[in-house]
């Protein structure tokens, strides 16, 4: 990918790059990386056409998402899905079912989630994804989750 900073300009002063080509920031600070994905590549432009506009829009980095069928299982991932230290997992699932969905969390802000099952287990994580951008504090995880899965529990 291209190497972009936060106003997705290049290395070349008034030359920019977005979309499936640019490596940018990321939401969480990584290294930059290139995410191949539509809702990146959405923002990417926003942003780009902002500051080519000549607003000084910086950019808040790229979420990474995944979502694919396997053996007639939906499996879908977002941000941060794996524990790491400071961090809580939230867990749900319906027992009997492929249906697991598992919400990582750092001081009440979720940073990831992971879901298996149904295609409306990838929904729940795209209803998830605006509260990981913003960096918002998930009040009540069973209040989000609305009584989709029967066991619902909160992991240390």
């Amino acid at each position: 990918g291209i190497l972009i900073d936060e106003h997705m300009q290049t290395n070349v002063p008034g030359i920019y790059a977005a979309g499936d080509v640019a490596r940018g920031p990321t939401s969480f600070g990584e290294t930059h990386q290139t995410h191949a994905l539509w809702p990146t590549a959405v923002e990417h432009g926003r942003i780009a056409g902002e500051n080519l506009a000549g607003h000084r829009i910086p950019y808040q980095g790229s979420l990474n998402m995944n979502v694919t069928e396997m053996f007639g299982i939906t499996v879908a991932s977002m941000g941060k899905f794996i524990e790491e230290r400071g961090s809580s997992s939230h867990l749900a699932e319906n027992p009997g079912s492929s249906r697991y969905l598992k919400i990582v969390l750092r001081e009440g802000v979720p940073v990831g989630a992971v879901a298996l099952g149904e295609a409306e287990d990838a929904v729940t994580l795209g209803r998830l994804r605006p509260w990981i951008r913003n960096r918002r504090r998930l009040p009540e995880v069973e209040g989000f989750l609305k009584g989709r899965y029967l066991i619902s529990r909160q992991v240390a």
